[in-house]
């Protein structure tokens, strides 16, 4: 691969990255935006299932508050405690039973089919006395639980201190089947794409005990936390699949790509086409031999220098090799050759940006000096002529004369056609006499 096309493969690669670089940031930030989309949406469903929840479990417990109510009313009647506890539970939702334990020890269930437990002393039965001495020495409602229901599922239990004149009394007990109470509060989550996971702490301890969940993994859950009585309850909530790329930002990505590719090759492609383009005119223009302009590059600038600037002065010139012929003959055509590489290195290197130059073919040279006057460009001119024109090759010096015809603009010539004509005729009369020689139009400088 040529240096042109690896520079245009890397334009292309380099476009490329830049094109994937901007489809990345905005891939990003789509996937950004569309995941606080989804924040927000969670919150609002995290909201409502926390409120949910809440309430269904600060009904149960308002429950055991009215049984408390009337246990202070009718100084701890049992009996009247019973009725209530019939009437309560039949206008509470989720309530599995409702209990009332005078000292401790439960004396009474209500519906009583659900008390095949029989009577459990909270304070001494060895999984409950821990959480009813706390509940019962700081006077706080506590939530025991989860624990095993006889005929299966998970139940809770919201247990309310009662103390009468100062004097502990007892418990009052709201049992719920958490099956039930999840089910009405979470179910909508699921119903709605979202996965969950529901926790309650251990009483007086910042430790969660997870209580219900979508079994998913989450990833980046909005969360809220509530409190019933002495418990703190925590409510995760995460769009499913939330970490997955959505078909938005996976199409961003595609198309992106795609728009990638398609605009670095089409570059390719053009700058491909250019330099092809460059390089033919090149070929239009420049000698392949000498790499300066040929009789066309050289015609070309020069015609478009004067239509441009037709006030300025110019001097045009007819260089070429003295005996090339013999050169060719005698040393062959390959050190020919170098020696009109030479000739037009030395037009490079003395006329640089003075002049336009060029090989009309053979050993004849063409240029085109701005901006001297007649005086000026003699000067120059003769300095140039006899400078060293020798080179080496192959380690043997070689060395060259050269004859120039020069002619001025305006005054001598009204275009360049008429310029290069006179300055041909003047290096004609070089040539007769005797070669190695500078001369202006007719006005002959022998060397």
């Amino acid at each position: 691969m040529n240096l042109s096309k690896r520079k245009n493969v890397i334009i292309a690669v380099l476009v490329f990255l830049l094109g994937m670089a901007i489809v990345g940031v905005t891939a990003r930030q789509e996937n950004i935006a569309q995941k606080q989309r989804k924040v927000v949406k969670a919150q609002l469903h995290l909201n409502s299932a926390t409120a949910s929840l809440k309430k269904d479990l600060q009904e149960a417990a308002t429950a055991t508050e009215v049984l408390e109510a009337v246990a202070h009313a009718t100084n701890g009647s049992t009996a009247e405690l019973y009725k209530t506890m019939k009437s309560t539970y039949e206008k509470t939702k989720n309530i599995y039973s409702l209990h009332i334990a005078p000292k401790g020890v439960v004396t009474s269930v209500y519906p009583p089919v659900k008390n095949k437990m029989g009577k459990i002393d909270f304070l001494h039965d060895q999984e409950t006395k821990e959480v009813s001495v706390y509940s019962r020495n700081k006077n706080v409602t506590i939530i025991r639980g989860p624990f095993a229901l006889q005929e299966g599922g998970q139940g809770i239990a919201i247990q309310n201190p009662v103390f009468l004149h100062n004097k502990f009394w007892g418990f009052t007990v709201a049992s719920i089947k958490t099956n039930d109470l999840f089910n009405d509060s979470l179910s909508s989550l699921e119903d709605s794409g979202y996965y969950y996971n529901l926790y309650k702490s251990h009483v007086n301890e910042s430790s969660f005990e997870k209580m219900a969940s979508s079994h998913h993994k989450l990833y980046h859950p909005v969360v809220a936390y509530f409190r019933v009585g002495a418990s703190s309850w925590k409510l995760e909530v995460e769009k499913a699949n939330a970490n997955v790329i959505s078909k938005e930002v996976m199409l961003i990505i595609i198309l992106g790509t795609l728009l990638a590719i398609v605009i670095s090759v089409m570059l390719y492609m053009i700058l491909s086409y250019l330099k092809s383009q460059k390089e033919l005119t090149r070929l239009v223009n420049v000698d392949y031999l000498t790499n300066v302009y040929n009789r066309h590059g050289f015609d070309s600038h020069s015609s478009e220098l004067l239509k441009e600037h037709p006030e300025g002065v110019y001097t045009g010139l007819l260089i070429d090799v003295d005996n090339f012929k013999s050169v060719n003959d005698l040393y062959g055509h390959a050190i020919g050759d170098e020696t009109l590489k030479h000739l037009a290195g030395m037009l490079k290197l003395y006329f640089g940006h003075h002049a336009i130059y060029g090989r009309n073919g053979g050993d004849e040279f063409s240029a085109l000096i701005k901006n001297m006057n007649e005086e000026e460009v003699t000067v120059f001119l003769n300095k140039f002529i006899h400078r060293p024109f020798s080179f080496e090759y192959q380690g043997k010096e070689y060395k060259y004369s050269i004859s120039i015809g020069y002619a001025i603009y305006p005054t001598q010539a009204k275009d360049l056609s008429e310029l290069m004509r006179k300055a041909d005729m003047a290096l004609y009369s070089v040539k007769l006499r005797g070669k190695h020689g500078l001369s202006l139009s007719y006005n002959m400088f022998v060397i």
